[in-house]
């Protein structure tokens, strides 16, 4: 069933975090890095979940692939400087992009991106 979150379930988020996930990612701050966060408790009122919805960037961009390398290079870094500053000043701390195109995953992960911590998935809604 879900549940509102209580401070109850935040301590114990802590302890199965720390005795399930510590080596695979950070403990999320649950109280402010979230739009909406919720618990799941069985019928015993026991928390068996707790999950948040995260707003996350994403640029996205079209490139001219008829242009020269040096152009793709210097727009790339462009509009990565633009996207950079607009999450700064928006109060982001992580800026995302989906590549499909391998040469361009190498190009953006030069450019200071990294590998997501587990596969990204999506689902429609």
């Amino acid at each position: 069933m879900i549940s509102l979150v209580t401070s109850n379930h935040i301590e114990r988020a802590k302890e199965l975090h720390e005795a399930h996930y510590k080596d695979q990612f950070d403990l999320p701050n649950f109280l402010s890095d979230f739009l909406l966060v919720f618990s799941s408790i069985n019928k015993d009122g026991q928390l068996v979940s707790i999950a948040g919805i995260r707003p996350i960037l994403e640029i996205v961009a079209i490139t001219d692939q008829t242009k020269s390398a040096r152009d793709k290079y210097i727009a790339v870094y462009d509009l990565l400087r633009a996207g950079l500053f607009s999450a700064k000043n928006n109060h982001y701390d992580q800026l995302h992009a989906f590549i499909q195109d391998p040469h361009w995953k190498d190009v953006m992960l030069k450019r200071g991106f990294k590998e997501t911590k587990g596969q990204a998935l999506v689902i429609e809604v």
